[in-house]
């Protein structure tokens, strides 16, 4: 954290103003979001057991891609859920 309240300070490739100071802001959220949901991601990933492979193969073999829309906000539910 130490690391990048001095990036802050110092501002984007060592210049101080405000556009090095946006843009360290923006990658500093951007750092926040990644660290905070990374983890979920992961183990909303990781759940796929046996069992859920072959219900996921059935529901492929009899939907198609119909269903794939459906992958998005479950993985953001099992990202908020699981974290």
């Amino acid at each position: 954290m130490q690391r990048l309240k001095r990036y802050l300070r110092r501002g984007l490739f060592g210049r101080r103003g405000a556009r090095g100071a946006a843009f360290a802001t923006l990658r500093l959220r951007l750092l926040m979001f990644f660290a905070i949901f990374g983890p979920g991601f992961i183990t909303a990933n990781v759940d796929n057991d046996p069992g859920g492979i072959l219900t996921y193969s059935q529901a492929g073999a009899k939907f198609g891609y119909a269903l794939l829309w459906t992958l998005i906000p479950t993985t953001i539910a099992l990202m908020v859920i699981q974290e």
